[in-house]
């Protein structure tokens, strides 16, 4: 990753492992009750309209406060569904937490969610990283690191046949408050991507 220096891990990844104990499609996950491909219609039934966040939802994104199996880590879900192919993403939100300069906090709850993740799908690609040149370089910087977003801290799961993955990812709101995400992609994600954005530029 440009412009990034190593600084605990950079890339363990055990791909033996990752193949057999891994997702290898869409199918192997189901996370909070989910799967790829589901509709709106389905997801609303499952949870209720009173757990849709309708300032939050628009377009194809539909916001839940909660999920068909939460989990309680998390606060809050966001839904990318295409018209089409129905839910092609989740995104989970972690509840804040309270942490101090050297971010403990978040490193432990991040390690929580991590290790929960490889026990079901193996070894991920890992990532701590700092930007190089970043003067938030002292062990007690690491949270003002990761607000000033010149620090990293994540997990990777690819589906072993390249059409999807698992993204854990760790956030910063202040000094003294951060939190986790979890994102699933599902095959298709990119497609969508690209699709929508060539719709959005049809204006000019």
């Amino acid at each position: 990753m440009p412009g990034l220096i190593r600084r605990v891990s950079l890339f363990l990844f055990v791909a033996g492992a990752l193949s057999a104990q891994g997702p290898t499609r869409d199918s192997d996950v189901q996370p909070f009750g989910l799967r790829a491909g589901m509709t709106r219609k389905e997801i609303v039934d499952l949870v209720g309209v009173e757990a849709i966040d309708a300032k939050s939802s628009k377009g194809d994104l539909l916001a839940l406060s909660t999920a068909p199996s939460p989990h309680p880590a998390f606060e809050s879900y966001l839904l990318w569904i295409s018209p089409s192919g129905g839910l092609m993403k989740i995104h989970a939100v972690g509840k804040d937490v309270t942490t101090n300069g050297y971010g403990e906090e978040i490193k432990s709850a991040f390690k929580t969610i991590c290790d929960a993740l490889t026990t079901k799908y193996g070894p991920p690609k890992n990532g701590d990283f700092l930007k190089s040149g970043s003067i938030w370089n002292e062990p007690r910087d690491w949270t003002m690191g990761l607000l000033k977003k010149e620090r990293e801290l994540f997990a990777v799961w690819d589906w072993s046949n390249g059409s999807g993955g698992i993204t854990l990812d760790s956030k910063a709101m202040s000094t003294e408050k951060g939190y986790v995400t979890l994102s699933y992609e599902f095959t298709g994600w990119g497609k969508y991507v690209d699709s929508s954005k060539a719709d959005e530029n049809k204006v000019f």
